[in-house]
């Protein structure tokens, strides 16, 4: 991808915000309380916004290699620790 198309997107983004500050500005004041974590793959193509449709403070985003979470104890603990993180502190619904 060439840069300019990387910097336009940025200055596209940031009119976006702009735009919409008022949501930002909630996100923040009242902190995000997604109802749904997506777990998916690390992969360029995939843009779990995109797919879903999703708003900023819709989804709490976990992304890795494979979509995978190791059981607990195996000595990974970034993935386990974003869905702890997802459901004890923001209360996602377990489906």
């Amino acid at each position: 991808m060439p840069t300019e198309k990387i910097l336009a997107g940025a200055r596209r983004s940031r009119r976006q915000f702009e735009d919409n500050q008022a949501l930002y500005e909630a996100l923040v004041t009242q902190g995000q309380s997604p109802k749904v974590m997506f777990i998916g793959c690390s992969d360029s193509r995939v843009v779990p916004e995109l797919i879903t449709g999703a708003q900023p403070g819709d989804l709490f985003v976990m992304r890795n290699v494979a979509n995978i979470v190791p059981a607990f104890g195996l000595g990974e603990a970034g993935p386990g620790s974003a869905v702890e993180s997802a459901v004890l502190h923001l209360h996602v619904e377990p489906l």
